[in-house]
């Protein structure tokens, strides 16, 4: 019984001495598929950041603090402990796909807030696709710029 536990642990030591040294600072790519899912727009610059020993400085315009509530549509990213730090688009043209926009729904009386996954343009206007991370389907309604009330540009955990 040793025996063969010793000799368990040996090949796994072997095996494990074969694998490529990990850089801890780049994402393990285990579940690789071909379809990439599109990120925020980056809008902080990194002069616009300024760490020292007892705070962080972020230089953004306008911005507004946000708290979520626990609705499970935006997790992992978003939760009621999070509290994100938003801003309000000046024109359609600032909002991209993979951004993280709350909007005011034609169908609830709460502020939305999901990822941007599609955008477009139709007789009526601009309009943008949103879908909740963890959600199985798009949203029903087709998002209008009068609706989009900011876009989050920074997370606080």
């Amino acid at each position: 019984s040793a025996l063969v536990l010793f000799m368990l642990g040996w090949l796994a030591s072997a095996l494990f001495m074969q694998l490529p040294a990990i850089d801890s600072q780049k994402p393990l790519d285990v579940f690789h598929s071909n379809s990439e899912k599109s990120s925020p727009s980056d809008r902080i610059e990194e002069y616009d950041v300024r760490a020292s020993d007892d705070k962080v400085v972020i230089n953004i315009k306008n911005p507004y603090l946000a708290r979520f509530p626990d609705t499970h549509s935006m997790e992992p990213v978003l939760d009621k402990t999070t509290t994100g730090i938003e801003i309000v688009p000046e024109s359609s043209d600032d909002i991209k796909v993979g951004d993280i926009i709350s909007y005011k729904s034609g169908y609830s009386e709460d502020i939305i807030i999901h990822r941007v996954i599609k955008l477009g343009s139709d007789s009526h206007s601009w309009y943008a696709i949103t879908k909740g991370d963890n959600n199985a389907s798009a949203d029903i309604e087709k998002i209008r710029f009068g609706q989009v009330q900011r876009i989050l540009v920074g997370i606080l955990y």
